[in-house]
């Protein structure tokens, strides 16, 4: 059943008692709801925006201090959430990333192993329409050394709102509910045991709303937003026993690893190559996994009205090495020479965290700031990679790759996508309420339980305690349905 919030007075679930409520009807958010509701579960589903992008609920995602507002666009608040703008990547982490490596890393890894988030992967599958098996991109080249072909999967990629909305809808065991924020979480008297979410719609009403367990799955920078503001009864917010809450917020680096000229024929025909590298290289050079992606053109590719100016920008750029600055106005690719992109990991440092301004939303909440940066790990990371991939592409006859300059700089710092540097996120964001056996590691235990409550979970790539170079979507929801079967054996 679909209710919508908005210019109500009062709200129809003050009157129920739910087995299960959901704040956040994004990927994790609606397969928690279909799961509970396959098991006969009564479920309140909340979703703070409607069933289309409106800046309204959109503009409540504005943190201080964003540069460029980089982690306000890269997501989307409304039904279906951030699913319904991703490109559809799917792919499954390696075995290394569930490894301690406490000799490089200074927070705790994993405290659940590969092999039981793997139990899920089909029905994960499943969710996201993925048929086939994971392989590398056609025509990608073998580079035994230190890479191999990066298997993937792509989705459709769905969208989780349009695909599920008429199921929800017609389900006589889920209530979805639009237009209805969270802005506290109510305790009771023990300061455990979770009595209610408040739900407020845009014209300042709310109520709350009851049920016997409690789910967060508003998205890793939302998450870790929300639990800090719920701190009227629970001093520094919930989950926040170890000050862990907000910290090691972790993206994907998206870094311009250089150029290339193609080498002999294993260009004909293709134009993209996709590689990762080997478990044997990481652990060797004590550094963070790396996806390398190779993009070629044989031509220059402008496209749109005034394409025989653009055409005479291009030549010029191209040749006088200015496609960068040239790129701002309009997107196209040089002829004859190649790019090298990355998705690689980040450390989890606790310096990059999510924390409360003084500056309130228009729902009666503070907004997050984010400091998010580059480790001296990172740089070893990225300048092993790239230093390490060009020299497999040479000895491998496949490309002659020129490493840029910035990244032998001492000074590179971390910029965000948008302001012409050569270092951005991925729009996977990660942490902030990271999964640990402790408090004094992190937010929620193994099977996702806020420590410190009796029946709050979180849900989403927020309780990732670290992040790989794989993108986070197909474990998210493999950690989804493990936490719905987690807690249909309580509800």
């Amino acid at each position: 059943m679909l209710i919508d919030l908005s210019g109500l007075s009062s709200f129809p679930f003050v009157d129920k008692n739910y087995d299960v409520a959901i704040a956040g009807a994004g990927p994790a958010g609606i397969t928690l709801a279909l799961e509970f509701a396959k098991a006969g579960k009564k479920v309140a589903l909340f979703e703070g925006g409607g069933l289309t992008f409106d800046q309204k609920s959109q503009g409540l995602y504005t943190l201080v201090d964003d540069t460029d507002n980089y982690f306000s666009y890269t997501r989307l608040r409304y039904f279906g959430g951030t699913s319904n703008h991703w490109a559809g990547r799917c792919r499954l982490p390696e075995p290394i990333d569930f490894e301690e490596r406490s000799e490089i890393y200074e927070e705790s890894g994993w405290p659940i192993s590969l092999e039981e988030l793997n139990q899920y992967l089909d029905p994960a599958k499943e969710l996201l329409e993925l048929n086939g098996t994971f392989a590398g991109k056609p025509g990608t080249q073998d580079l035994p050394e230190s890479f191999y072909p990066d298997p993937e999967q792509l989705s459709s990629p769905t969208r989780f709102g349009q695909k599920y909305l008429e199921t929800i809808k017609a389900s006589d065991a889920i209530d979805l509910y639009i237009n209805a924020n969270l802005i506290d979480i109510r305790l009771d008297d023990d300061l455990k045991t979770i009595s209610g979410f408040v739900i407020r719609n845009y014209e300042g009403v709310q109520a709350d709303a009851s049920a016997q367990q409690f789910i967060v799955a508003l998205g890793a920078v939302e998450n870790a937003r929300v639990l800090l503001n719920c701190d009227s009864q629970v001093s520094g917010g919930l989950g926040n026993g170890g000050d862990m809450l907000g910290r090691c917020f972790m993206e994907h680096f998206n870094v311009r690893l250089g150029k290339f000229i193609p080498l002999g024929d294993a260009w004909d025909g293709v134009d993209s190559m996709a590689f990762y590298t080997s478990e044997e290289f990481v652990r060797e050079s004590k550094i963070g996994s790396s996806n390398v992606t190779m993009h070629f053109s044989a031509s220059a590719e402008v496209d749109g009205r005034g394409k025989a100016v653009k055409n005479f920008l291009v030549e010029r750029a191209c040749s006088w090495g200015m496609e960068d600055q040239l790129s701002k106005l309009f997107q196209f690719k040089c002829p004859d020479e190649g790019r090298l992109s990355s998705l690689t990991e980040q450390d989890p440092a606790k310096r990059n965290r999510i924390y409360l301004s003084q500056e309130v939303d228009d729902i009666g909440l503070r907004k997050a700031q984010i400091d998010w940066y580059l480790s001296d790990f990172d740089k070893k990371t990225i300048k092993a990679v790239a230093e390490e991939f060009a020299v497999q592409c040479l000895d491998g006859d496949l490309a002659r790759v020129k490493v840029p300059d910035f990244l032998f700089e001492e000074s590179v710092k971390l910029p965000f996508y948008g302001n012409g540097y050569q270092v951005h996120g991925h729009a996977h964001h990660m942490g902030g309420t990271r999964m640990a056996l402790t408090e004094k590691d992190g937010v929620v235990d193994t099977n996702c339980k806020v420590f410190g409550t009796e029946n709050l979970f979180v849900a989403g790539s927020s309780i990732f305690p670290r992040g790989g170079a794989h993108n986070p979507t197909l474990p998210l929801l493999q950690l989804a349905l493990r936490l719905s079967e987690h807690m249909l054996n309580k509800v």
